[in-house]
């Protein structure tokens, strides 16, 4: 063997060696290629999951956003009808202190009425006192007059004896006669006295009398203001009362207000929990679905396989179409399930159109809408409440029907899922 075939055989196991190497090496280089990829067909996948669950945060947080606002108007308008409250105290606080014024007013003139009254009746006793004087003097007058009507008699007779006695004392008779005029005289002067006084007492009686008119008109101008401030304490009453209401339509206003503030932080802490599915579900297990208010399940009556079946509630039995299952949805229906029944296969679904309170609830082909698609979201250790991904409404029972309306956390939105089944 030569040289030169040692050195080629030396080359061909070199070349040999460095081939076997370079295969080694590529073999190497493709696995960590295929690596990279998988790392990279990985990091896109999450990158996906990522938006969808970025994409489901935002759809909810412009419903929070919207629910906000709701209560926020809510909260405005509660403030406004406190405001208006407000103004209608003061306005009857106003009335009230006019009312007042008004009574210390009537009470004033009344004050007024009854020292007026005093006065006239301090009058009217002057004036019977008068009265009674001036009757005592007529008595007297008359008493008088009949004395001077017996010394007429007496003096008349004293004129007869003295006729008789005529003839014996004529002087006498003269002086008889004489008495006799001055007699008559007195007797006409107290007749025109007599007059006098019986004038006299005829204007005092016209004037008690209309002493006394002016006192009955006192009277009742007196009883007039009695009635006024009868009236007027009736109006105050009122008035009081009245505002007792304001008061009252005001302390329940910042109730309602303070308890729309509670219910709003209770919502938003609501809105915070967590809104992902909870780890009770599983698509592989069959569950009954009870409400917390009637302790009766979901159900298809009669099983039946119609779309458009109105969904209802009754006593659990135990039969297929008391049976549901939930199927979790991904991507940007992250948190939601299909709610299907293992008699009929089909959905429960809301209407599509109706977004208002009270719409009925019903089972319908599965097609992926969004008024198929339901949330669990938890009220506490035990209960969900149900809601719907197209209106934000939730499952209710209203007298034996189920339908969808706003939450208002009471016992028939609460519902409980019990496990019947696994496969």
């Amino acid at each position: 063997m030569g040289v030169f075939e040692i050195v080629a055989g030396i080359l061909v196991l070199a070349i040999g060696a460095f081939s076997v190497k370079i295969k080694r090496d590529l073999n190497e280089v493709s696995v960590k290629y295929q690596d990279v990829q998988k790392k990279h067909r990985d990091v896109e996948q999450s990158l996906k999951d990522n938006q969808a669950k970025l994409s489901a945060t935002s759809d909810k947080l412009t419903k929070e956003q919207q629910q906000n606002k709701k209560n926020e108007q809510s909260l405005k308008d509660n403030q406004a009808e406190l405001a208006s409250t407000i103004k209608k105290l003061i306005k009857v606080q106003t009335q009230n202190t006019k009312f007042e014024q008004t009574l210390n007013d009537t009470q004033a003139k009344l004050t007024k009425a009854e020292t007026k009254l005093h006065d006239i009746h301090t009058e009217a006793a002057g004036l019977k006192q008068s009265l009674n004087d001036t009757e005592a003097k007529l008595t007297q007058t008359e008493t008088n007059l009949k004395n001077s009507h017996k010394e007429a008699e007496g003096f008349k007779k004293s004129l007869e004896a003295a006729e008789a006695n005529l003839n014996n004392s004529r002087t006498e008779a003269e002086g008889f006669k004489k008495s006799l005029e001055e007699a008559e005289a007195n007797l006409n002067n107290s007749r025109t006295e007599a007059e006098g006084f019986k004038k006299s007492l005829e204007e005092t009686e016209a004037k008690l009398v209309e002493t006394e008119n002016n006192l009955n008109d006192s009277h009742k101008e007196a009883e007039g203001f009695k009635q006024s401030l009868e009236a007027a304490e009736a109006n105050l009453n009122d008035s009081r009362t009245e505002a007792q209401g304001f008061k009252q339509s005001l302390e329940q206003a910042e109730a309602k207000v303070e308890e729309l503030k509670k219910s709003l932080a209770e919502t938003n802490e609501k809105l915070n929990k967590l809104s992902e599915t909870p780890e009770i579900i599983d698509e592989d297990l069959i569950y009954s679905i009870k409400s917390v208010a009637t302790g009766k399940v979901l159900f298809i009556p009669q099983g039946s396989l119609k779309n458009n079946t109105p969904i209802k509630q009754d006593t659990w039995r135990g039969g297929q179409n008391q049976q549901w299952r939930l199927q979790l949805l991904g991507g940007a229906d992250q948190g939601y399930c299909y709610i299907f029944s293992v008699k009929s296969k089909k959905c429960i679904v809301a209407s599509p159109k109706a977004k208002d309170n009270k719409a009925e609830i019903n089972q319908y082909q599965c097609n992926a809408e969004n008024h198929q698609k339901w949330k669990l979201v938890p009220v506490n250790d035990e209960h969900f409440v149900i809601e719907s991904k197209n209106s934000g409404k939730v499952l209710t029972v209203s007298d034996n029907k189920i339908i969808e309306d706003t939450l208002h956390d009471d016992e028939n939105q609460y519902w409980i899922l019990n496990q019947v089944n696994s496969k």
